[in-house]
Order: C-alpha cells, then sequence, then structure tokens
C-alpha cells in the first residue's frame, strides 16, 4: 500500500487484519488528526457479499459504532476512513480481567444491547449484525465498548445467498445458510456472554454449554435461552433481553451500594408546591417503618425544616440533624458537601431537591434513585415539558404524578414513552400512609427492599405504568 492515501492520509501503521480487510492507523495532513482506514478488496468482497459494509455504515449514527467520516475507492479496493478508537478487543480485556464482577459484566451486555436494538429498529430495513463476538467489539478506558466489522452485517433487503459468521458464536441457522433476523444476533450475544463468564471461546464448546459457576441463576439461565439452537426457544427480541439483564444489574448495583454506602434517593418537582417535599417524607414515613435508619436532608434553599423543626420542639442532635416519628432531618446548609453523605451512618438518605433547575441536574444524577414529582393538570404540564427537555429520554428516572385521576393519568403517560410512571395516591399525612401508596412505594423500591406478596400487589395495576 502506498504511504499516501488520495493526497490526504498518511499511513502510520497497520493496526488489524481480517479474512478480508485490513485497518490502517492514518493521519490526515492536512489537519494532524487520526483516523482508521478499513481496505476492503473488492474481488474478495464481492465474492463474499461484503460491499454492503459501506453502504450500511454511512447510514448510522450511534456512539457505540465509529463514526464513517469518507469512503473512497480505486479500482482493487474500498477505503472506509472512520473514527480511530482508542481500545483493546474485548477478548484481550477478558484475558487480562479473568475475575471480572457480575456487575461489570451486566453493564457490558447491556450496552451491547442497546447497539443492538439501535440495529434491529434501523429504517426503513432492521440491520443484523452477524458476527457478534469478542474480537468484534472495542473496549475503551472508560469501559465503552464500541462494535467493529461490519463486513457481514445485512439489512431485510440486501439478503445475501452466501452466510458467513464465525464458528462458535455464529448461529445454527447461519451455518445453514438460511435466512436470519434479531435472533441469530441474539444467539452471538449468549455466546459471547459465556464467554465473558467463563473465559472459553465458543469455538471450542462442542454441544451443550459446559455448567457455569460463580454467577447468579438468573444471569445463567439467560445464558442458556440466548444459545438455543432453535431460534423460536430464544429471545425473540433484543428489548426484552436488555429488559431482564436491567433487572439483575439493578439489582447487584444495590447490592454493591448497600455493602459500602447509604442509598441516596432523589425527589425532585417540576415546579413548586407540586409535593416534592411532602413526597419525601412520605418516602422517609415508608422506608422507616420497614425497619431502616433514615435521614430526610433539605437540599434546596429553604427555611422550612427549621420551621417543622421548631413547631415540634424538637432538640438538634449531631450533624445537625433532628428527629419526628423516628425519621432524622437535616435542614438545608449552604456549604454542604455532598461527599459528607457517604460517611453519615444510615441505610437511607432522601435528598429533597426542591423544584427543578437545570443547576441542579448534576445533584439529581448523583442520587442512586431519581424521582421527579408533577402535576398534570393544563396549567402544570409546560413544567413538565420543560424537565424533559433538559433531562432527555435518561430511563433511570421515575416520574410521580401528583393530585390527578387515573383518567388524566393515563392520558398523559401515553406521551411519557419508555420512561417509567407512577400514580401517587391521595395520602394527606406523609407520616401517615394509605394502603394504596404503600402498595405503589412497594413497586417503585421493589428491587432495593426485601419483597414480602402481600394483597397489595393486585392494586399496583392501576398506578404502575
Amino acid at each position: 500500500m502506498d504511504n499516501l492515501l488520495f493526497n490526504k492520509y498518511e499511513v502510520v501503521r497497520k493496526i488489524g487484519q481480517g479474512g478480508m480487510s485490513e485497518v490502517f492507523l492514518v493521519r490526515n495532513i492536512n489537519l494532524g488528526n487520526f483516523w482508521a482506514v478499513k481496505v476492503i478488496n473488492k474481488a474478495n468482497g464481492e465474492r463474499f457479499g461484503l460491499l454492503t459494509e459501506p453502504h450500511i455504515l454511512k447510514e448510522l449514527n450511534h456512539p457505540a459504532i465509529p463514526k464513517v467520516v469518507d469512503i473512497e475507492e480505486d479500482g482493487k479496493s474500498f477505503y472506509i476512513i472512520e473514527e480511530f478508537i482508542d481500545g483493546e478487543q474485548l477478548n484481550t480485556f477478558r484475558e487480562q480481567n479473568a475475575d471480572m464482577k457480575e456487575e461489570l459484566i451486566l453493564d457490558f451486555v447491556i450496552q451491547l444491547c442497546e447497539v443492538l436494538e439501535y440495529l434491529h429498529s434501523h429504517k426503513p430495513y432492521p440491520i443484523i449484525y452477524k458476527d457478534l463476538k469478542p474480537e468484534n467489539i472495542l473496549v475503551t478506558k472508560d469501559n465503552k465498548l464500541k462494535l467493529i466489522d461490519f463486513g457481514i452485517a445485512q439489512t431485510e433487503l440486501r439478503k445475501e445467498s452466501v452466510s458467513l459468521g464465525t464458528k462458535g458464536y455464529a448461529s445454527p441457522e447461519q451455518y445453514r445458510v438460511e435466512d436470519v433476523d434479531e435472533r441469530s444476533d441474539i444467539y452471538s450475544l449468549g455466546m459471547t456472554l459465556f464467554y465473558l463468564v467463563t473465559g472459553i471461546h465458543g469455538k471450542y464448546v462442542k454441544d451443550d454449554l459446559p455448567s457455569i459457576h460463580g454467577f447468579s441463576k438468573e444471569l445463567i439461565g439467560i445464558i442458556h435461552k440466548c444459545t438455543r439452537a432453535v431460534p423460536q426457544e430464544r429471545y425473540q427480541d433484543i428489548k426484552k433481553l436488555k429488559k431482564e439483564f436491567l433487572r439483575i444489574y439493578k439489582r447487584e448495583k444495590t447490592h454493591s451500594i448497600q455493602t459500602t454506602r447509604p442509598i441516596i434517593i432523589g425527589v425532585m418537582g417540576t415546579q413548586q408546591r407540586v409535593g416534592a417535599t411532602h413526597m419525601a417524607i412520605t418516602i422517609g414515613t415508608y422506608l422507616s417503618k420497614k425497619g431502616f435508619k433514615v435521614l430526610i436532608k433539605e437540599h434546596h434553599e429553604s427555611e422550612d425544616f427549621l420551621l417543622f423543626q421548631s413547631s415540634h420542639s424538637s432538640k438538634i442532635k449531631e450533624y445537625n440533624t433532628f428527629q419526628v416519628q423516628k425519621i432524622d432531618f437535616m435542614p438545608y446548609e449552604l456549604e454542604f458537601k455532598f461527599s459528607r453523605l457517604a460517611t453519615l451512618e444510615y441505610k437511607f438518605i432522601v435528598l429533597d431537591l426542591g423544584s427543578f433547575n437545570i443547576s441542579k441536574i448534576n445533584d439529581l444524577f448523583f442520587t442512586d434513585i431519581k424521582l421527579i414529582v408533577s402535576g398534570g393538570k393544563a396549567w402544570e404540564t409546560n413544567h413538565l415539558e420543560k424537565v424533559l427537555f433538559h433531562l432527555k429520554d435518561e430511563e433511570s428516572i421515575n416520574y410521580i404524578f401528583n393530585f390527578i385521576d387515573y383518567k388524566l393519568y393515563k392520558e398523559i403517560i401515553k406521551g411519557m414513552g419508555k420512561l417509567t410512571c407512577y400514580k401517587s395516591g391521595y395520602n394527606p399525612n406523609p407520616f401517615e400512609l394509605t394502603e394504596v401508596v404503600k402498595a405503589s412505594l412497594d413497586e417503585m423500591f421493589k428491587e432495593y427492599l426485601p419483597y414480602k406478596k402481600s394483597f397489595y400487589r393486585g392494586l399496583l395495576k392501576q398506578f404502575k405504568k
């Protein structure tokens, strides 16, 4: 290969080699920045159906997929100029981190689910990746995954007669040269997950998967279901699979938090007087009645807690706290540092963040459980729209709707997409919880508390989206 490509890219070194292509690190001689160039031989590409890659990549825009900035060609080859990723292959990462924790593995597979969900939802035709394996996944220094090598990816429009893949990771239907769909990628994801938990490459697995030890039964069960030989017996779409991973991940993360520091709950209202403080005390009461030591911290400029303390004639104790109904309260402090929260001896800390303000977004994201309290009446929804605009579609946030009936609640949540929503029950005294409120809080905190069956579960259907 020439040292200068198309009079603007200086070849620095080869950084990758595949069966049908080569990858080089290049420098733009005009701008001085670095890019990766993938060179696909046209003869081999046409023979094995690899020439769709340039056409597919230029349509994609996702943080886990390297951005393509240019596509060139000459008589022999295609040249895909794309973002250079400073990372290492997932198999190399696994070899260097043999004791990967379940929480990190779940983080990785959730990232893979997200990029596969993006590909499978591509319009007008889904994109099936078909070659998911550790060697095609890069891990950056901050543990973000990047999916590379779309050489055999296909759209529903371009179904190839030659079906390629990697032994041990490609689905059985790929070996049979059958039409494949999203479930083929789910199989490959399952085998990649199997490799992460065992360190055993798929090519060494003959028939049934070897026994897996040291991980949760739920995760092991997911691996077996993903890798069923019959597509109809696997997860049928990536969204359902991601939901399962998220459920286990949340539990693992909670266990990690519980062994190190308090669980911090952030409560913020979309506007003033919408009930954020009332909800914070309601949650504190709920957790206290479960037997946990709870602190409610006023974290917005207000004298409400001081007035509350005075009205109850409660004495100020250590850490500038006072107690009402076995719950500790801490009034607003101008110079309060968040790092102090981790040192306090509480199981749960509820942060009353007041009404929404752009400057408070970082405080909300500091918390482990994020709650936005909103009204739903015509003169209140503009405040909700402002919050949604700034928080985008952040799925880790829970939205609680106050002072509305069930009919209006159902209308509102139609526009909330995938966001988690709850309808707050009528509860005028935050220290005395109604059964409906208890049921909705049971659902909200089920991943953080030991769960007990009760007849209140039936009530949740009325309030959970």
